[in-house]
């Protein structure tokens, strides 16, 4: 595995806080652009010291020159770029599970769309499996009624589930190789290992 951990919570209608990268490259850029797209999209831009702006383009083209000072949060609802549920795993990376509103990013061939986070397709599904699993049964139709509301509600597993991450870019189909891409390009490093 290249990643492993436990999930041991969920949460439902969670903010996303922007890494400093997108923020960046793409939402100051497209802030800058189209002066309703922080609000169109439910972004709201803070200082370092965590007191929210209301930026105008004056003070995005301030923010622009010293985007390090600052970050961006996206809150809850329909359109958030990481759905209605989180689900938080302990690892080194900090990545985590999440749902997503682009359904059609699963119907396409290439996959490594995301900085290393993992979406999930049917992520309601799984919340309702987990605690099936955990013996809280009971609260799936709260988890319903989170989702459905884009209410904030945190569920704590009984029992942590492992997760694990593997990196394949190669399989035996009907006895068959099959050889993938290598999008994050770790193929190099395996196989100096094997064959330095």
């Amino acid at each position: 595995p290249v990643i492993k951990g436990n999930l041991r919570y969920f949460y439902t209608a969670p903010e996303w806080k922007v890494p400093d990268g997108l923020f960046i490259e793409q939402i100051l850029p497209a802030a800058l652009a189209d002066s309703a797209f922080l609000q169109d999209n439910r972004f709201v831009i803070y200082g370092h010291e965590g007191n929210r702006l209301e930026p105008d383009r004056r003070l995005l083209k301030r923010i622009s020159r010293n985007p390090d000072l600052y970050y961006a949060r996206q809150s809850t609802g329909m359109d958030n770029s990481l759905g209605s549920i989180v689900f938080r795993f302990g690892n080194p990376a900090g990545l985590y599970l999440y749902d997503t509103p682009d359904l059609q990013s699963f119907q396409q061939t290439e996959k490594a769309l995301t900085d290393g986070n993992i979406r999930v397709e049917w992520a309601t599904k799984l919340a309702a499996l987990l605690l099936e699993a955990d013996g809280a049964s009971s609260e799936i139709p709260s988890l319903q009624t989170s989702v459905a509301l884009y209410e904030r509600r945190t569920f704590i597993l009984k029992s942590p589930v492992p997760v694990y991450v593997t990196y394949l870019t190669c399989e035996i189909k009907n006895g068959l190789l099959e050889i993938y891409e290598d999008p994050y390009g770790l193929d190099a490093a395996l196989e100096a290992a094997f064959y330095d």
